[in-house]
């Protein structure tokens, strides 16, 4: 769910679907992860638009994030680096999660109308 600004930027306000029910039938709330993550890559550095929990009829929780422009095209340079850093937010976050984020994806362009959220 999202809305569009009056220059056409769109806002995610949620998802459709608060619930993300895995190949086992664990059915888990996205929010809480969504928003402890959120926290720790800001903590971290990390610039962020979005982090969107994913793991609909899968065998477990990834995360797709959405670097702001300039931490994209740092990402672009050295991924080793923001991968690192990314990975460090994610191993805290599980050690306070009942539910685990076993992957992460870094989206190669900022999310766009019609496209990625579509």
């Amino acid at each position: 769910m999202g809305k569009l600004d009056k220059d056409g930027y769109l806002y995610i306000t949620g998802q459709k679907k608060e619930s993300i029910i895995l190949v086992n039938g664990l059915n888990i709330n996205p929010n809480k992860i969504e928003d402890n993550l959120k926290e720790e890559l800001t903590y971290n550095n990390i610039n962020i638009n979005y982090v969107v929990l994913i793991g609909n009829n899968r065998p477990f929780l990834s995360v797709i994030i959405d670097l702001k422009n300039d931490d994209l095209k740092k990402y672009q340079k050295n991924k080793s680096n923001i991968n690192k850093k990314i990975n460090k937010c994610i191993n805290t976050i599980n050690k306070i999660s009942q539910h685990k984020v076993n992957k992460f994806i870094i989206c190669p362009n900022n999310f766009e109308m019609g496209k990625e959220l579509s």
